[in-house]
């Protein structure tokens, strides 16, 4: 690998872990209070980059990730219609939980390569 692309692996590889952190915050903040849609935002984009990655480079999306993917739709619709706050249950804060905690596996299973070729997918989607 260039020396480019391992700063850019490496550069990436930052990014992820400052949006794992936030998630880990988010998922403690809203184990007590409720979930803000700043909160399901960055929850979801950790989710759902590391689903991404799942399906790219396993044979399948690891199914605690897929679930916690799902659960995270009636929440979006519910904070899209109120704009407000929204309650998570207990059984959903559990599913999410290992959601994220399988997201983790799921990046540091992820080479630099593999990282830079989301990252490309992501900017392609995005734009």
């Amino acid at each position: 690998m260039s020396a480019h692309r391992s700063q850019a692996s490496h550069a990436i590889r930052e990014i992820i872990n400052t949006y794992a952190l936030k998630a880990h915050l988010v998922l403690e903040s809203i184990k007590t209070s409720p979930m803000t849609v700043e909160q399901f935002a960055e929850l979801s984009c950790y989710i759902e980059t590391a689903w991404q990655g799942g399906n790219r480079f396993f044979k399948q999306p690891p199914g605690k990730l897929q679930k916690a993917k799902d659960i995270m739709v009636p929440y979006r619709i519910t904070l899209d219609g109120s704009g407000g706050d929204t309650e998570v249950s207990a059984a959903d804060w559990e599913t999410l939980c290992s959601g994220v905690l399988c997201a983790d596996g799921v990046w540091e299973r992820l080479s630099g390569q593999d990282l830079l070729v989301i990252a490309d997918i992501l900017n392609k989607q995005l734009l």
